[in-house]
């Protein structure tokens, strides 16, 4: 009974206590307050000070706090002037990230660092402290600041559109990665106010937010540098050891922290390093060494193409796909180029074919063809991937300086957006932002919710007309723009690149680990028929502790979705090695399906509520008398604990049509390494008489878009998947290696196109993570 209910059927007994206690008076009033005291009521919360910071758009505000063993956590929110459409500014700050910091110590004493306040006025910020027993105090501060001397001019922007009253775009912070002072970067808002500047003392286009840091390389050294948000900066890696001598260009996050380009003693824009957010070095890319490899394996000599020591490359961005594991390297001079993430290895090439790379074959090979209605980038910057896997870029439209032949030049630049088919390979323009604007050098579009960008034309007018401007230009998604400010330049020292950022509900001292998820369930659905014909599962459990798991077999409820025909009564068994563990037949009702609504939807289908050891199951379903029809196998992971699902495999007939082999899964958590196999003529070694001879396979998200297909290992990831160890025994075999996001997942087994063989396949599925 919910609690609405109990009110309700006991109001009348309710409504004499309330009675009875009103008539004691002021002692049930003080009996009342005492019951419903909270730390927040014993709290003494005492404001000392207010301390501008190495900014004026940070502030240090003081406070006492007794007992400080009451504290929990406090929240800070400014509040966006009157008139403004932008969100608050806000922050949390755990104790235990306050203590890290030494802002609060054993005495009490609290120190609140705020950041993103307004300059030249007075903000009004919220302080919400939080206790133990969740209870909360606000406080209410008027935090007066001095104006800031702008030597960068975003103070002054020439509006050609203002703000509008838009609440629907995604973003209202941008970060501008400048060189025009010693304070880069700039965070402004989208009404054009300044809210922050970097506190390192660096002039350098080379900056990045990450980590709730903004990073920055040092322009003529090797220092990587960290400022955080409430001032404080510091060196976290002199990479000066490998041979780095400056970093130029763009930051931008790698799979596993950040993408730094940067000179060497021997390499001029060239040379791609990954760092985690201490400095740690991860990976280097050396794109001399990558492509003078490929030329000469693919018998061309690379000694005109790839100059050491010269502009050869000029590398100017760099991002991770996180679908099939690659980096994406811009050259302005020649291409985007993409790599695999742990061997290296070219996989495509995207660029105009009148340059000169298209002139060697060992290059020529790696090219992706533009679809008829779009055209390839030239000299394009800023490459992202969105968040529905497109190749997002600025089209800067400006022909190579240092290679010939030359190649196109256009008289127009734009942000342009691709749809990518690798099985294909082709590239598919779907977006392209079209203004009569030339912006020939640095400039970038990001594109931050579905369809809302920002787009930064760095030189806007072209870097050799009299009067350039920096122009950025906020677009939602219905293609209109929401704001339109533009900044006298004469080159791109003002905004050489803008990134949409969020600073509205920051948490410090919180990050997740990088591809830490798990999978909360399988399932798989096939054609099933008797003895051999089965439909086989498997599962690995891993890790330290015992696992309640609940698995599942349906047959009847499946007609519901329009399959037919379906096995009337599924039989559901489960081993243990060559040990049974259980069977069942019809399912009893149990309160565990109950409470997590895994209650089949018909009395003769089948369930499983165990607790089981971590290692190696199978499971087997079919009909109870050995009828054919679709059938459907499910295990799900109920309980959190050391242990988890790491592997499913799932074996069934493949044949024409519908009847294919189905396996869904879900990633919880966090994203997370998937590799995915389809094995058919291996199984022929375990006595499988009719093994599919060559099977494909296709991973689909839930909105039923293709993620990721594959079929045949060999092609496309031998070496991933060789190095990962997932080697298959058999070249006509699928396997392809993707990292996954939260949410739910489908993988189809299927024959190879155009044939029309059938037979037994194995659906694999493995957290590569985990192994």
């Amino acid at each position: 009974m919910n609690v609405l209910k109990l009110v309700m059927s006991r109001g009348g007994q309710e409504w004499g206590i309330i009675r009875m206690f009103a008539a004691i008076g002021i002692m049930w009033v003080a009996t009342l307050q005492t019951a419903l005291a909270t730390q927040a009521d014993s709290t003494a919360v005492s404001f000392v000070s207010d301390v501008e910071g190495a900014i004026p758009f940070i502030h240090e505000l003081n406070f006492t706090v007794a007992p400080l063993t009451n504290f929990k956590s406090v929240v800070f929110t400014v509040r966006p002037k009157p008139g403004s459409f932008t969100r608050a500014i806000s922050a949390t700050y755990p104790k235990s990230y306050l203590s890290t910091r030494h802002f609060v110590d054993t005495a009490g004493n609290l120190k609140v660092p705020v950041f993103g306040l307004y300059d030249g006025f007075t903000n009004s910020v919220t302080l919400t402290f939080v206790f133990n027993d969740n209870s909360q105090r606000q406080i209410i501060l008027p935090v007066a600041t001095t104006a800031f001397s702008d030597p960068c001019g975003y103070k002054q922007p020439t509006v050609v559109q203002a703000r509008t009253n838009s609440t629907s775009l995604s973003y209202d912070f941008m970060m501008l990665k400048d060189s025009c002072s010693s304070f880069s970067p700039a965070i402004m808002d989208t009404d054009g106010a300044l809210r922050w500047v970097g506190t390192g003392g660096v002039g350098n286009v080379s900056s990045a937010f990450f980590d709730n840091a903004v990073y920055i390389g040092q322009a003529g050294g090797p220092n990587f540098i960290r400022m955080e948000l409430d001032g404080a900066f510091s060196i976290v890696a002199d990479y000066s050891n490998i041979g780095v001598t400056q970093f130029h260009h763009n930051i931008d996050r790698g799979k596993h922290g950040l993408l730094l380009e940067v000179d060497t003693r021997t390499d001029y824009e060239s040379t791609v390093l990954e760092a985690d957010k201490n400095g740690n070095l991860l990976k280097v890319w050396n794109m001399a060494e990558i492509i003078g490899n490929a030329m000469r394996a693919g018998g061309d000599d690379p000694s005109a193409f790839v100059r050491r020591g010269a502009d050869w490359f000029h590398n100017n961005a760099a991002t991770y796909r996180a679908s099939d594991d690659s980096v994406l390297i811009s050259s302005r001079e020649s291409f985007v180029i993409a790599l695999d993430y742990r061997s290296s290895a070219i996989k495509w090439i995207l660029g105009d074919t009148s340059k000169a790379w298209y002139q060697y074959p060992s290059l020529r090979a790696y090219a992706l063809t533009v679809a008829p209605g779009g055209v390839a980038p030239i000299g394009q910057h800023a490459v992202s991937i969105t968040y529905n896997d497109k190749l997002l870029l600025f089209d800067n439209g400006l022909a190579s300086a240092n290679q010939t032949p030359a190649g196109n030049k256009r008289n127009f630049s734009a942000p342009r957006k691709y749809s990518l088919d690798l099985n294909n390979r082709t590239a598919t323009q779907i977006f392209a932002y079209n203004r009569s604007i030339v912006s020939e050098i640095c400039s970038s579009v990001y594109e931050d919710a579905p369809n809302n960008y920002l787009v930064d034309y760095a030189v806007a007018g072209g870097f050799l007309s009299a009067s350039p401007s920096a122009e950025i230009v906020g677009l939602q998604a219905d293609g209109q723009r929401v704001f339109d400010y533009a900044y006298p330049t004469s080159f791109c020292q003002k905004m050489f690149n803008a990134l949409p950022m969020h600073l509205e509900q920051l948490t410090f001292g919180s990050a997740a680990l990088p591809f830490a998820g798990t999978f909360s369930n399988f399932s798989g659905r096939a054609l099933i028929g008797p003895g051999d014909n089965a439909l086989f599962g498997g599962f690995v459990i891993g890790g330290s502790g015992n696992k309640e798991v609940i698995i599942r077999g349906l047959g009847p409820s499946l007609a519901a979705f329009g399959l037919a025909p379906v096995i009337p009564d599924p039989f559901l068994t489960l081993y243990s090695g060559s040990q049974l563990v259980a069977t069942n037949d019809n399912y009893t009702a149990n309160p565990i399906l109950a409470s997590n609504r895994l209650t089949p939807g018909d009395p003769r289908e089948s369930a499983l509520v165990t607790t089981l050891n971590p290692g190696a199951y199978s499971t087997v379903l079919q009909d109870r008398l050995g009828r054919t029809g679709f059938g459907l196998l499910q295990v799900y992971d109920v309980t959190d604990g050391t242990s988890q699902l790491v592997n499913v495999s799932i074996r069934g007939r493949v044949g024409l049509g519908n009847n294919l082999l189905i396996g869904g899964f879900t990633v919880a958590t966090h994203p997370m390494e998937v590799i995915v196999r389809a094995l058919g003529p291996t199984l022929a070694t375990y006595g499988v008489s009719d093994p599919l001879p060559d099977p494909s396979v296709g991973v689909y998200n839930a909105d039923g878009s293709l993620i990721a297909s594959n079929t045949s290992w060999m092609v496309t990831q031998k070496l991933e998947l060789t190095s990962a160890g997932f080697a298959l025994p058999n070249a006509h075999e699928a396997s392809l290696l993707t990292i996954l996001y939260p949410g739910a997942y489908t993988a189809i087994v299927r024959g190879a196109a155009g044939s029309t063989a059938e037979g037994s396949a194995l659906l694999e599925i493995y957290n590569a993570g985990a192994f």
